[in-house]
């Protein structure tokens, strides 16, 4: 993703054991994922529970300094981080927003859609090559992470929701309190998804190999999807 390794800024993190296993217990505890209680869980719940926590962790956990991950990242760049993507990580950071979307004006040949937020009405022409070229999304919601990277609006985040019940009847995500002072939307899709008491059973795979123009993210820009898109998946 233009040169933006975000997976390099979580493993940074990592290393700080105590911080990286408070975000896992906050995370869990908030989730209550279904993994967490599976002795011998399959690949597919794990490759959910790394979507999910990863997203999350970068862009909304707050470490002790009171900053996002990414936030801190790009306040205190680690020595040899280059200066362009440390700028553009900063205008990502500013920019990002996660919400539903309706997907409108499909452009394929142009990599486009228009976006518009379910809560607020706002429009945003996202450049990502696969969805534009998913006609099926014009039905229904998605719901995925954006922001600006290089003044262009792009799908950011491994997380991406289809729900194809019409616009008007889906269920609007509650903010989901986490650490006693935040709340996030983005958690609440992940207790929906992953959580043991969940409704929504998704289907996680990756389009890099089907399109090489869409670029690679932190954890290979794999979308989340409904069940109903499984013949595409196995």
């Amino acid at each position: 993703m233009n040169n933006i390794d975000l997976l390099t800024v979580a493993m940074s993190f990592k290393r700080d054991v105590a911080e990286f296993e408070r975000a896992a217990r906050q995370f869990t505890n908030t989730v209550d994922p279904r993994i967490a209680y599976q002795p011998y869980a399959s690949q597919h719940d794990q490759d959910m529970m790394n979507l999910f926590f990863t997203e999350w962790f970068l862009f909304e956990y707050i470490l002790a300094s009171g900053q996002t991950p990414l936030r801190s990242y790009v306040a205190n760049p680690p020595h040899g981080a280059e200066e362009e993507s440390v700028k553009a990580l900063s205008e990502l950071v500013d920019s990002q927003t996660f919400s539903q979307f309706t997907v409108h004006e499909l452009k394929p040949h142009e990599n486009t859609a228009v976006f518009q937020d379910m809560r607020d009405g706002q429009c945003y022409l996202v450049h990502d090559a696969y969805v534009s070229r998913k006609p099926s999304y014009e039905k229904g919601s998605v719901a995925t992470r954006i922001g600006k990277i290089n003044d262009e609006w792009q799908c950011l985040g491994g997380v991406l929701v289809h729900d194809n019940t019409a616009a008007e009847d889906t269920f609007i995500l509650d903010f989901l309190p986490f650490d006693g002072v935040h709340a996030s939307q983005f958690l609440a899709l992940a207790k929906n998804v992953i959580g043991t008491k969940g409704s929504t059973r998704v289907s996680a795979y990756s389009h890099t190999d089907e399109d090489p123009a869409v670029p690679s993210t932190y954890y290979s820009q794999h979308p989340v999807t409904y069940a109903e898109e499984a013949a595409y998946v196995y």
